[in-house]
């Protein structure tokens, strides 16, 4: 568990949630959802992270909670956002940050209340994040038996839909998927080549080919 806890942690940091770098404004009041691991587990730690308003998911709040599962140590980490369209993008994001990292797979674990969409770190645990209406839920643990474990003690948990909701916009994976423009600028040529030799049409297709057309590229540089 020393392992899957920090990395749970950093892929949440992606999100902007714990750094004020990407944030518009801190409000001054805290505000977290409500405690919903039922009472006879027993707790380890708690954090709560008051409200931030970030750029691309708007005003967002958590609560962290480590617990005692059967089989060790296990997390879960609940972030509520403004409305449902925030929470589908932040969940989307998450989830999609975490298949961007090595030897991470998609699973599927089966829990009291049915079969849900998980992803698996190798020799690290397991990790799943759904959404319930404005809140978006993400458990960690060393093995599917404890995640389905905490997911069962979780109230609320039984009705979350545990797979991607909405397309991340381009702009929000600028760091993940998107950062050709981080080692790109216009007309650039291969090394040994001039502009009477390098065909500048392969940069264009190269482009198109992921997705990313050179007009976008042009405007986001200037």
């Amino acid at each position: 568990m020393s392992k899957i806890v920090p990395a749970l942690m950093a892929c949440v940091a992606g999100l902007g949630l714990f750094y004020g770098c990407a944030t518009r404004g801190v409000t001054d009041q805290p505000e977290h959802p409500t405690d919903r691991v039922n009472k006879s587990v027993r707790v380890l730690g708690s954090t709560i992270f008051p409200r931030v308003d970030l750029r691309g998911y708007g005003v967002v709040s958590g609560q962290a909670q480590e617990v005692a599962a059967p089989g060790g140590r296990a997390s879960l980490l609940q972030i509520h956002c403004a409305d449902e369209a925030a929470a589908k993008l932040l969940c989307a994001k998450y989830l999609s940050d975490v298949m961007v990292l090595p030897r991470v797979k998609a699973v599927t674990v089966a829990t009291p209340g049915g079969v849900v969409a998980a992803r698996a770190a190798a020799g690290q645990g397991f990790l799943a994040a759904g959404r319930v209406g404005k809140e978006v839920s993400i458990v960690a643990a060393t093995s599917g038996t404890d995640l389905a474990w905490v997911i069962g003690q979780t109230a609320g948990l039984d009705q979350a839909v545990w797979e991607s909701e909405t397309t991340v916009p381009r702009w929000l994976d600028r760091w993940d998927k998107y950062s050709f423009k981080h080692y790109y600028w216009p007309w650039q040529m291969p090394k040994g080549q001039t502009e009477a030799t390098y065909d500048f049409v392969h940069e264009f297709d190269c482009r198109v080919s992921i997705e990313v057309s050179g007009v976008n590229v042009l405007i986001e540089l200037s």
